[in-house]
């Protein structure tokens, strides 16, 4: 199936992926080509020569014009047909082919690990894990973690840690995007996983499984390792804390493009309903591509208010074939609005109409909160687009070395675009310094959705409730929430305190009468609590 997809790539018309397409299909099912290859030969004989016997003999007289013609007709005919059948049949065994390897390597073409006993170079998984632990300088069987990274000093920065990766995946069964490391405790069947990383890697995760941090954690690490895994009863563990998880799990994770590389496999424990009680259970769920929900998560490394710049790349298949390198990257241009990208929407009246709007519709459906984050200022002017040619990235699983060097000429070109942007002379006016031009920014973006976000607390607290108020919430002896989500007393008091002082800031800004939002940033920003991911 991989063959197929290969075959199909850097085609420069949809007549020429179909034909290259079509004809990889019957390569790669040979036994199909095989049958129809009989039935021509079976099929062709008779055929003919039934149609000369039930002809007129000026028809069926194969020296006649008529009959010459009628035979050559006879032959396209049955060779038409064949064609059809072999290709029909290359499809139907194809399918089920397909339908069985999704269903075995969880919805994915390449597992991203070689075949066992293949003498094939590494795969995808391997060579990029192999590629890790020698830019590290770590033997194979001590992976490269999220925490080797962390625990890094730099000279500027002492203080802090010194990278901090994060990347984003998707769980399918849940609908929602994960940021990796995953706070969350998950689970994992080591069977599984072999499916997709080193041995070196499923062993480290093994020997490393985290501290329970209540009770809660240590009843569901208890019933994971005597629940059933597939066909076998074998322990699930709970994933390494996030300095133990190696950066080969959170990157392939991150990378499962869907259906080229196979989805991974974790489990979380809940509850489910059986009859009148509610059951607990481990449910398996599927990780894929971190694309699916976002594809510029630039807002993982945000804060109100930055000590150092972050940026982002954005790239973008729009550049001529040809075209010299200085075109390659855009960098954003101060103040102005970024208008995002475009799904132009054809209306022809063709079937390229309706595809362009279909098409829209899913761009949309991933893209639109990467496209609202990236026009917001405060972020328009940190993320540089990185153009490259349709032969370039993306899928183009072939792309030749030249491709290849102008893509990493390209990201060359993009760091030096950065640095001149937002590292200024000594000496430079702030004004004219881009960074702090920046901070300037930030700081007017946040005054009125801060105003606006203490008016609503202050609003809350003081307003009447039907039933008892936020203060009493916080205040009332003995609590009138119980124990649920409980505070102590103390913790509750300071809460108040906190609250009620919001409520005071606000009312002094109310009462200066200033007016932050006039002529801040557009669009506006405001502050809300949303699920963190």
């Amino acid at each position: 199936m991989f063959s197929v997809l290969a075959g199909m790539l850097n085609r420069k018309t949809w007549a020429g992926r179909v034909g290259h397409g079509l004809l990889a299909l019957v390569l790669a099912f040979p036994g199909a080509l095989l049958a129809g290859l009989a039935w021509l030969l079976l099929a062709m004989v008779p055929v003919v020569a039934g149609f000369a016997a039930r002809t007129p003999s000026v028809l069926g007289d194969p020296r006649s014009p008529l009959g010459a013609l009628a035979t050559l007709l006879a032959l396209v005919a049955v060779t038409a047909f064949t064609a059809g059948a072999v290709l029909g049949l290359a499809l139907w065994r194809s399918a089920r082919h397909f339908a069985r390897v999704m269903a075995e390597q969880d919805f994915g073409l390449c597992t991203g690990m070689r075949e066992p006993g293949s003498e094939e170079p590494p795969a995808l998984t391997e060579w990029l894990y192999d590629l890790f632990q020698a830019i590290a300088g770590k033997p194979a069987d001590a992976p490269l973690t999220l925490g080797d990274l962390r625990r890094i000093r730099f000279a500027e920065t002492p203080d802090k840690d010194g990278i901090v990766l994060r990347v984003m995946t998707t769980c399918l069964t849940l609908g929602r995007p994960y940021t990796l490391p995953i706070e969350e405790r998950l689970y994992f069947d080591p069977v599984e996983l072999s499916r997709y990383f080193p041995p070196e890697v499923v062993a480290w995760m093994k020997a490393h499984p985290p501290r329970p941090g209540n009770r809660e954690d240590s009843d569901a690490d208890a019933r994971a390792r005597h629940l059933r895994a597939g066909d076998a009863a074998r322990a699930l563990l709970p994933i390494p804390e996030p300095d133990d998880l190696p950066v080969i799990v959170a990157v392939r994770m991150s990378l499962s493009f869907p259906i080229l590389l196979s989805a991974i496999p974790l489990r979380r424990f809940t509850v489910r309903r059986e009859g009148e009680a509610w059951e607990p259970y481990m449910e398996r769920i599927v990780f894929t591509d971190g694309g699916v929900c976002s594809n510029l998560p630039i807002h993982l490394f945000d804060s109100p208010l930055p000590d150092w710049p972050t940026f982002a790349l954005n790239l973008r298949d729009d550049l001529p074939e040809g075209s010299p390198d200085g075109e390659r990257v855009v960098a954003p241009s101060r103040g102005r609005s970024y208008e995002g990208d475009r799904y132009p929407i054809s209306s022809e009246p063709t079937l390229r109409a309706t595809t362009s709007f279909l098409s829209a519709i899913v761009n949309t459906m991933q893209n639109w909160r990467d496209m609202l984050q990236r026009a917001a200022p405060g972020a328009r002017e940190r993320v540089f687009t990185v153009r490259h040619t349709k032969s370039e990235g993306g899928l183009n699983l072939d792309m030749q070395v030249a491709a290849i060097e102008a893509m990493a000429r390209s990201g060359a070109l993009a760091a030096d675009a950065i640095a001149a942007a937002f590292q200024a002379p000594a000496g430079t006016a702030p004004a004219k310094d881009d960074w702090n031009h920046h901070r300037w920014v930030r700081l007017r973006l946040l005054l009125p959705a801060l105003s606006d976000f203490l008016a609503e607390i202050a609003a809350a607290t003081g307003a009447p409730a039907a039933g008892p108020s936020f203060k009493d919430l916080l205040t009332a002896s003995p609590p009138p929430m119980g124990r649920s989500y409980e505070l102590n007393a103390g913790s509750r008091a300071k809460a108040w305190a906190l609250l009620d002082g919001l409520s005071k800031a606000s009312q002094q800004v109310s009462e200066s009468r200033v007016d932050f939002g006039r002529r801040s940033p557009r669009p506006a920003g405001e502050l809300r609590v949303t699920p963190k991911f």
